[in-house]
Formats: structure tokens, C-alpha cells, sequence
């Protein structure tokens, strides 16, 4: 075998193309050597590997047969005769198998007249070669042979990038579904991709959050929010509205900010794509996969982005969607919201009452009302006028909306008076309760006031069940007829209907 020089240009050029394929198996290309005679064997291996390539020695064709899934060979150096199995013979079988398609097969023979060569051709060999084997024309013909295995893998990976983008159209355009089609984008773009996570991330720029919508690793994933901050790679892409590779997020620059969240990520690459409309970036495709061999390529980069554009209409119906969520849900709190106090306002106060009011009487349960009246409030907006007049009206309503418990309703009823439903609370609860509620009114401080100006409350509190109620009208009237007489006792006290504090104390 002629020697390698290292003035050889054309040496230098046939060595750095041994990893022809590298880029798209993610290894070092495998070579199968098959030969009975262990020195030509040893030879091949020898030459082969100082030229970079991964060797695998087969000593026949059935053992050659048998270590192909193992092997999973970018090329096979098959001698023609050989015991048992001929070299024709393997050839033949390694053509009618499917995990061998594509892969070159070069038969070595030291026949090489125009009869053997052809009928080593017809059995489905892609090339032929001489012995005695001529070192540079070997590896030319190797090359060869793997350049054209390289274009091979390119187009079935072409098509099946191609299969899974019209899958995906498909699916676009034969459901309204937004979680349907976003979960075939996901679980579809981690299939090419061999992606641990593949996610689609709406973005809401001006709040700096993320809601995830789909993920393929765990279906069950909805409109979860995260913080931007916290992804650098995701706002960059916001930001600058291109694709971003990180090979491995625990060591890049761009994750300083959040080195500690990605240390246990060790090699793990990261690929981010934008989805964008009208300039505007929608979301993102976030994928994610640990690879210490290769990096997300750039046709995969490509790919996510033919999918991405795609697939912007499916996330611009959830960004839509989303957004008359919030409006919608924006619109049912200012319904049964009082907007000076932002407590519950008089009409969701009564549907309320009316509702805990049936529950009281299906189920035998008691519950109580609490009426509060803002002592000599229009004392207060005489005298500091109206503007600080709200102010403490908002403030007290904070104070007190703190002070309830958990269970109970807090409402403004109207002008300076304020309501508390209590359900599963009859009359000694109720009235310690409104106790406790009038001595914490009593420490509040307040911001337009002057310092140490105290404010206090009168309570009236009423109770079902009681021969008196019968309706919840008579629960609030019972109330108010006991805020009347604290009132009416001096102000700043708690009152119960029909005058019990005795018998509850």
C-alpha cells in the first residue's frame, strides 16, 4: 500500500473528509470491513483509522450480518471470496435489508476482469477495487461513496422534513382546534429533531412573560406561565426576531444571569425559533436535547422555521384567544368590583347573600350578616373634603378586607356603608367577629388624615336562622336595625339583633 506524506495535498484533502457525515449521523463514520484473511483485515484497519474512521471487522458474512445492528456502518469493504458466505451472496442480502438502504457497499477482489466486476455491480455493490489495494485510490473511492451516502441522507431527510410539514399543513387546515394542531407541531418537530423537549412558547412582551401552550415531553402542560427573565435565550430571540443555537447552555455567555438554574445542564443544547407576524413575535419553538456529539444542525434550524411559519396562525388564535380571556375575565371583576374601594360591589353583594341564604336553609346551616357604618364620615368630608373623604373610605376598605376571614364576603353597599357575609357563623361568631373587625378599624392610620385622626365604625349584626328571618331582605334588615341602635348606644360599638350580646358573651 503506498504511504501517506504529509506534502500531499491531496492527502490533506481526502483526511479531513472522512467526517463527511459527521454533521448529519452526529458520530464518527463507521466503516465495515469484512474479510477472512486477518491480515488484509488488520491492514484496512490500520489505513482506515488514521484517516479518522471508526473500523468494525467482520471475519465472514455471517458474522458481518449479524453485527449490523450494532454496527449501524456508513460503508462496507466486502471481499469477494470468502468461506461459507460469498461476497455476492452478502451483497445480495445486504440489499434486501432496510436498515442497510443507502449504505455503500465496495467489493475488494483480486479478480478484476470486466465479467466479475459487472456481476458484483448486478448483485448491487456500488464500486469495485483491485487488489493489490492502492491506498489513495481507496480512500477516493471511499469518499466518493460517502459523499453520495451524504446526499442520500440529506434528501430522506429532506423528505421527511417535507412529510411532516405537509402532516402539519394538514392538520392546519382540517381542525380549529388550537391545542390539536399544537400539540402535532410539537410532538412532530421533536420526532425530526430527536429533541427531549420540544415546546411552543407564547409571548407576552410588554408583561416579560411566557406561556407555555404545548410541550410533547408532558401533554398535560397548558398556558403555563414563566418568567422571561429567567430565559435569556427565549428574549434574545424575542428581541432580535432570529433563530438561536446554544450548544451548551451550563458553560455560554448568553446564561451568565441564570448560571445557577442551568448548571445540572450540562451539555445540553438548546434551540430556540421565533414565530413571527407582522413583525411581531408571537412565540417561540423551544427545543431542548442533550447531545455530546453534534449540535441542532442548520437544516434543522430551517426545518423548525418553515414550521414556524407554518404554524404562526395557530398561535396567533391563542395570542387572540388569550387576549379576550384576560378582557373577558378583566370585564367579570369590574362587573361585581366597586372601583373606588375595589371590594365587591352592592349587586354581587345581594347575589351572594341570596345564594348563601338557600344554602343556610337546604342544609340547616346558620349564617350572619355584619352591616358597618363609617362613624361621622360626613363630618369628615366637610371638614377635609371629598377627595381625602375616598381616600379613607379605600383605605378602611383595604384595612378591613385584610382583617376578614377567608370564607367570608367583604362589599361595599353603598356611600359610607360597608357588608360581611358569614356563611357557617351564627350569632357568637358574628358578633366577635364584628369586635374584632371594629378594634382593628381602630389602629388603622390613615394617609390624607392628620396624625393620630382616629376613625371608627358601628356594627350591626343579625343571624339565621331566627323566627324573625325569613327571607335574606330580613337578614340585611335585621342587621341594619342593629346598626341603628349602636348607632343610636354612642357609636363605635357592635350591636346583635334583636339586642343578644348577653346571651352570646
Amino acid at each position: 500500500m503506498k504511504k501517506k506524506t504529509d506534502n500531499d495535498k491531496e492527502l490533506i484533502c481526502i483526511e479531513s473528509s472522512s467526517k463527511v457525515l459527521s454533521g448529519i449521523t452526529g458520530r464518527t463514520t463507521n466503516i465495515m470491513v469484512v474479510d477472512d484473511d486477518n491480515i488484509n483485515r488488520n491492514r484496512l484497519d490500520k489505513l482506515l483509522s488514521s484517516y479518522g474512521y471508526k473500523v468494525w471487522q467482520a471475519p465472514n458474512g455471517e458474522k458481518a450480518i449479524k453485527m449490523l445492528s450494532e454496527v449501524n456502518p456508513d460503508a462496507v469493504l466486502l471481499d469477494l471470496v470468502m468461506p461459507g458466505l460469498g461476497g455476492l451472496e452478502v451483497c445480495r442480502i445486504l440489499r434486501n435489508m432496510d436498515n442497510i438502504m443507502g449504505v455503500p457497499i465496495v467489493i475488494i477482489s483480486s479478480k478484476g476482469d470486466k465479467n466479475t466486476i459487472a456481476g458484483a455491480l448486478n448483485c448491487g455493490a456500488d464500486d469495485f477495487i483491485v487488489k493489490p489495494i492502492d491506498e489513495l485510490e481507496l480512500i477516493a473511492r471511499l469518499n466518493s461513496q460517502l459523499r453520495a451516502r451524504r446526499m442520500f441522507l440529506e434528501l430522506e431527510e429532506d423528505r421527511k422534513n417535507l412529510a411532516i410539514t405537509l402532516e402539519i399543513s394538514r392538520t392546519l387546515s382540517a381542525t380549529l382546534e388550537t391545542e390539536e394542531i399544537l400539540d402535532t407541531i410539537v410532538n412532530k418537530v421533536a420526532k425530526i429533531t430527536n429533541a427531549s423537549r420540544a415546546s411552543i412558547v407564547l409571548i407576552d412582551k410588554g408583561k416579560n412573560l411566557g406561556y407555555v401552550l404545548a410541550s410533547h415531553d408532558n401533554p398535560n402542560v397548558r398556558n403555563l406561565m414563566i418568567d422571561l427573565k429567567k430565559y435569556p435565550e427565549i428574549k434574545v430571540v424575542v428581541d432580535t426576531k432570529e433563530p438561536v443555537v446554544i450548544d451548551d447552555i451550563s458553560n455560554n455567555p448568553l446564561m451568565k444571569e441564570v448560571k445557577e438554574m442551568v448548571k445540572d445542564f450540562k451539555e445540553v443544547s438548546v434551540l430556540v425559533v421565533p414565530i413571527v407576524c407582522d413583525e411581531e413575535v408571537l412565540g417561540t419553538i423551544f427545543l431542548r436535547t442533550r447531545r455530546s456529539t453534534r449540535n441542532f444542525s442548520q437544516k434543522e434550524v430551517y426545518f423548525c422555521q418553515v414550521v414556524a411559519n407554518a404554524s404562526f396562525n395557530a398561535l396567533k388564535n391563542a395570542h387572540l384567544y388569550r387576549t379576550i380571556q384576560e378582557e373577558k375575565e378583566h370585564l367579570e371583576i369590574l362587573a361585581v368590583t366597586d372601583q373606588l374601594t375595589n371590594s365587591y360591589n352592592h349587586s354581587y353583594f345581594f347575589m351572594r347573600l341570596d345564594e348563601e341564604y338557600q344554602r343556610a336553609k337546604r342544609y340547616g346551616v346558620p349564617m350572619s350578616c355584619i352591616m358597618i357604618d363609617v362613624d361621622d364620615f360626613k363630618l369628615i368630608n366637610d371638614t377635609y373634603g371629598h377627595i381625602v373623604g375616598d381616600s379613607v373610605l379605600k383605605e378602611l376598605s383595604s384595612g378591613i378586607q385584610k382583617a376578614i376571614r377567608k370564607n367570608d364576603l367583604f362589599a361595599r353597599y353603598g356611600g359610607e356603608e360597608f357588608a360581611i357575609i358569614l356563611p357557617h357563623t351564627g350569632n357568637k361568631g358574628a358578633f366577635k367577629e364584628a369586635e374584632r373587625i371594629r378594634k382593628v378599624v381602630l389602629e388603622l392610620e390613615f394617609s390624607k388624615l392628620p396624625a393620630g385622626k382616629k376613625i371608627t365604625i358601628s356594627l350591626g349584626v343579625a343571624s339565621y336562622p331566627h323566627d324573625a328571618i325569613k327571607t335574606y331582605n330580613d337578614l340585611i334588615a335585621y342587621a341594619d336595625k342593629g346598626l341603628y341602635r349602636a348607632k343610636a348606644e354612642g357609636k363605635n360599638k357592635s350591636a346583635v339583633f334583636p339586642g343578644e350580646e348577653r346571651a352570646i358573651l
